[in-house]
């Protein structure tokens, strides 16, 4: 399996079911909303309508981590003839505003790791079909990589800045050097939560029936990330210490395996016998966040 350890392994559902391929192109792509997050596109692509995907997606800052979402080898449907041959980096933000400092660290990193482990060629892509590091609309708006007329992905902005900045640092002309975060102050605690679900429904895995609030709508989120982070506050979470219960991209509000697991683990410590320890219900979340 082809992951970059510096991204949160996010996979979607055909992860593993579309082939594996040599890749010789690094394309670029914006998601063209700026409001759009990694967690929110990562949703959208997860759902079972949705038939496209991008290999990788880059949020607005480290608040909102870069995701993979599918293998780097794997066919990912977002470059149309160049679906098999290219990595795909979807880049939070609309086509009319610039990356953000963060965002151009971050596809510099993601950049450098696929020409170390794909052996992407330093230069800019020369034609559709040859090998390099691109974007989406570089050869036309219809072109090869896209049948959308007109369209601007990844923006004139953005485009300078791989030309100008991005592309360059990672051929390793000119450094990039990455921002540092100012942490924020730490509260000694999760928040609190109330369970306010309609009678017969529970916070559980995003697969679950309708009755089973993971995260798969927006809304839903910030609960199941509170959950989360008192789950790693009650140290239920394997290799996740207590102590970075306000930090660690393991909160991420989708409920997904993972999650109950932590939630049968903290079930099994400090509320055994009940007849679902991988859901959180009403009397659940009450003696979670006591």
């Amino acid at each position: 399996m082809a992951r970059d350890p510096g991204s949160l392994w996010s996979p979607l559902v055909e992860w593993n079911d579309q082939g594996s391929y040599a890749k010789d192109k690094f394309i670029v792509h914006s998601t063209g909303s700026t409001t759009d997050s990694a967690l929110g596109i990562f949703n959208y692509f997860n759902r079972p309508e949705v038939v496209v995907e991008s290999t990788f997606v880059v949020g607005r800052s480290a608040e909102d981590p870069t995701r993979q979402l599918m293998d780097s080898s794997a066919l990912a449907d977002a470059n149309l003839a160049a679906n098999a041959s290219g990595i795909s980096v979807e880049v939070c933000g609309a086509g009319d505003e610039p990356f953000t400092d963060w965002q151009v660290a971050e596809v510099v990193r993601l950049g450098a790791w696929a020409h170390e482990l794909h052996a992407i060629p330093h230069q800019l892509i020369p034609s559709p079909t040859g090998g390099g590091y691109g974007w989406h609309v570089m050869f036309g708006a219809p072109g090869p990589w896209t049948s959308v007329s007109g369209k601007v992905c990844p923006g004139q902005p953005r485009i300078d800045q791989l030309k100008g900045t991005i592309f360059p640092a990672i051929f390793g002309d000119k450094p990039v050097k990455r921002p540092v975060p100012v942490p924020a102050p730490v509260a000694a605690k999760p928040s609190s939560l109330s369970f306010n679900l309609p009678a017969g429904h529970y916070y559980g895995n995003i697969t679950g029936p309708a009755a089973s609030h993971g995260g798969y709508y927006a809304s839903e989120r910030a609960a199941v990330k509170v959950i989360q982070q008192w789950l790693i506050f009650r140290g239920c979470v394997k290799g996740v210490d207590s102590s970075r219960w306000a930090t660690s991209t393991w909160a991420d509000g989708v409920w997904g395996d993972p999650t109950d697991k932590a939630m049968a683990l903290w079930h099994s410590r400090f509320y055994p016998g009940q007849p679902f320890p991988k859901q959180c219900w009403g009397d659940d979340l009450a003696r979670l966040t006591a």
